[in-house]
This record gives C-alpha cells, sequence and structure tokens, in this order.
C-alpha cells in the first residue's frame, strides 16, 4: 500500500488464510498502520515460511490446488484519528 497525499491516516488490517486442519479462515497478520507523507507498506514472507513449503503438496494452506487468502483492511479518516 502506499499513500500519495500529505494526509496522515491509520489502516486498520488482518489477513488470514484458510487452513486445512481447521477448514477456517486463521488469522495471519493483524494490527494498524499509520500512515504519513508517501511511505510504502507491505509484507514480503505473508505465511512466514519458506516458499518450498508453502508450495509442497502436504502445505496446510492449499485445499484443492486453492489458496484461500482473506485481506480486511479499514480506513480511518483524519478526524477519526482523534478518537483513536
Amino acid at each position: 500500500m502506499q499513500e500519495k497525499d500529505y494526509v496522515s491516516f491509520i489502516v486498520d488490517y488482518e489477513f488470514a488464510a484458510r487452513v486445512k486442519q481447521a477448514g477456517e479462515f486463521v488469522s495471519q497478520h493483524k494490527g494498524y498502520y499509520t500512515f504519513t507523507r508517501g511511505e510504502v507498506v507491505g509484507y514480503r514472507n505473508l505465511f512466514a515460511i519458506s516458499w518450498t513449503s508453502f508450495m509442497a503438496k502436504d502445505s496446510q494452506y492449499f485445499m484443492n490446488d486453492i489458496l484461500h487468502l482473506r485481506a480486511e483492511l479499514t480506513i480511518k479518516q483524519p478526524q477519526q484519528l482523534i478518537q483513536r
């Protein structure tokens, strides 16, 4: 994500993946980030495992060769920053 204006704002985020054991989405990363002055933010290794393990036949993240991801983002307007 990249913010291009000079207005600060907060993004609440949660990244989740469906796993075989539970059959439900399991949160991988959750938190918030305050953007100011054109910063760039991202994750290089969302699952914190090697690519080989992630793509393996027995990977817990693939069900019938399909990866199910969920990203929830909530952008807070500048006036909401005061209430935080």
